[in-house]
């Protein structure tokens, strides 16, 4: 709707349709034949009928939907449905087949037996136990007598199994706790629940949680506060849910997607990557009267509506039951599209203005890569310094390698000069090499040094332009690249020929020219200053911590031999600008 007006907006409707029809398709992949032991009464959706396996996890993350369709006196046929009651049963058995003795399940048929994937579910399962006690559907005593089973166990497993990552302590141990305390109380509860909540949370005063800083989960995470908000008396938890939500905001790129280079979780370099979701913004909207939270809503109802994933922990049928959120009389306000942020606390820049934005960053360690990956060949670090968009034209990451080392350019921090100029720095370290002959406590550890180092200011213009003077120095003649890695839907040519299709995983060598990246809309970024390479050789990334993009992009590379000085400008061209 237009922004900066005022009326009552009520999604019940919209949230309806979209839950309906949902639960039909759910209803329809649910795997029926008796004579699949495995299978029966799960999701049989795309994935599992590739791999012949109803995951647990969906299958009982997604049940919740269904009940909320069946619950709906305005759902037609599927309103208590006895072909529907019938299913509900079968999952009922699978939910029992499936989950073990301890309270766990697996995922994707693994072994693992902990809480987190058992938990996920229990919000959502919670909150139609709670509908379904209080109605006259038919079954209601046996799915309700599975439900408590199920979730009752559950807290067991979370008394007894500890979380694996930042977000699951929220979202995947004390908020389901919490939501299945106000159902089936126990004594015990209260310790655990405030023995966690005495950590901390772990998020900075930009709004970054600084041990996942990934966009997808962000979302959550703030679905555990969410929970431990609710049923835990703990409504301050919701000024750092909003305090992300701006983040999140400051973050979009303007294509819409989520910035995730900064990403510690398998979502780094993501194309498409959600950073916005309906009823965290919904809430919030509501909540803190927020007109640019309501917009956010309303852009994601409608990628809903138009085929996104109806996405919740808990049904949003059942988050519309509050009436609150249906007398929705926020003053719409536009998205923020102009942004600067110097990060306090993480090495991190942020710039948008319109159609084109930037950010910078560097990676000090102390993450989940420095914990399990040990140092040899050099502790894993992100090579990855810079993404720049402009409208569809895009350069999801800018990086340096060279030979030997570490590997390449990986700074630690972001140093600001008076005049606004970014500069990243590095002193390749070398590695610890171990032993493996013998004896070894003779000839190992023992430190391999490297003497490269590098440099990079990052200077940008009011109109959005960047330049970039790299600098390599140490020994001469070590083989050095500077890539450009491209979004592989875009076009690239030299300025003076017709651009081409760039190429999933595609390489091209730079040979002088100067550069135009064409995205999608017509947007386009000239890159200028690239010399012409004097080698083919591709120097790898086997101790960076690489992620999705290092697997699309198609590479724009300039292969040369240090000594290296190097002067880069990023032009930017938006669609509807002279072309």
């Amino acid at each position: 709707m237009t922004t900066g007006t005022a009326t009552i907006i009520d999604d019940l409707a919209a949230v309806q349709d979209l839950t309906r029809a949902r639960a039909r398709y759910l209803l329809d992949c649910m795997v029926t034949d008796p004579s699949d032991n495995i299978n029966l009464g799960g999701f049989w959706e795309h994935e599992a009928q590739q791999q012949g396996y109803a995951d647990t996890r969906l299958s009982l993350f997604w049940m919740p939907t269904v009940f909320a369709a069946w619950l709906d006196p305005q759902a037609g046929d599927l309103y208590h449905s006895e072909t529907a009651l019938a299913k509900i049963r079968l999952w009922l058995d699978f939910l029992r087949r499936r989950q073990r003795a301890d309270g766990s399940i697996d995922m994707w048929g693994g072994g693992l037996a902990a809480a987190p994937e058992a938990a996920f579910a229990v919000p959502g399962l919670c909150a139609s136990y709670q509908r379904i006690v209080a109605s006259s559907a038919p079954g209601r005593d046996e799915i309700c007598a599975g439900l408590e089973h199920y979730i009752r166990r559950v807290k067991d497993v979370i008394h007894t199994t500890f979380p694996f990552t930042s977000n699951h302590r929220w979202t995947a141990y004390i908020g389901p706790l919490a939501a299945a305390h106000q159902l089936f109380p126990e004594d015990r509860d209260a310790a655990l629940i405030e023995d966690y909540l005495s950590d901390g949370i772990d998020i900075d005063s930009d709004g970054l949680y600084y041990e996942e800083r990934s966009p997808n989960y962000n979302n959550v995470a703030n679905w555990g506060l969410f929970e431990i908000a609710d049923n835990w008396n703990r409504p301050d938890l919701l000024d750092l849910v909003e305090r992300n939500l701006n983040l999140i905001l400051a973050m979009r790129q303007p294509c819409g997607e989520a910035e995730t280079i900064y990403s510690h979780r398998q979502d780094r370099g993501a194309r498409g990557a959600r950073g916005m979701e309906y009823w965290l913004f919904k809430r919030m909207a509501v909540d803190r009267n927020d007109g640019r939270f309501a917009t956010a809503a309303d852009m994601c109802l409608r990628a809903m509506q138009q085929g996104d994933l109806l996405h919740s922990f808990v049904p949003l049928q059942f988050c519309l039951d509050d009436q609150r959120y249906r007398n929705d009389s926020v003053v719409r306000e536009p998205l923020p599209e102009q942004s600067e942020i110097r990060f306090a606390e993480a090495p991190l820049y942020r710039w948008r203005d319109g159609q084109v934005a930037m950010t910078a960053v560097a990676d000090p360690g102390g993450h989940w890569w420095d914990i399990t990956q040990g140092d040899w060949g050099g502790l894993q670090r992100s090579d990855a310094v810079m993404s720049y968009h402009v409208g569809g034209a895009i350069i999801d990451a800018i990086k340096m390698h060279w030979k030997g080392g570490t590997g390449g350019f990986r700074p630690e921090a972001i140093r600001y000069d008076n005049d606004g100029t970014l500069v990243l720095v590095y002193a390749d370290p070398g590695w610890n090499h171990v032993a493996h002959f013998r004896p070894k406590d003779k000839w190992g550890p023992r430190h391999h040094p490297h003497n490269m180092a590098g440099s990079l200011r990052i200077k940008r213009d009011n109109a959005g332009a960047v330049t970039l003077d790299y600098s390599v120095t140490g020994w001469d003649m070590v083989p050095v690249s500077v890539e450009l890695l491209i979004r592989e839907n875009c076009q690239l040519g030299a300025v003076d020929a017709a651009p081409e299709p760039c190429t999933r995983r595609g390489r091209s060598v730079a040979t002088g020219a100067s550069y135009r990246v064409v995205g999608p809309d017509g947007s386009a970024i000239r890159i200028e200053g690239l010399p012409t390479s004097q080698h083919r050789m591709q120097l790898g990334e086997d101790r960076a911590i690489t992620g999705v993009a290092e697997q699309r992009c198609h590479r724009l590379v300039f292969a040369g031999f240090s000594p290296l000085v190097c002067q880069l400008r990023l032009i930017p061209d938006p669609a509807g600008a002279e072309q």
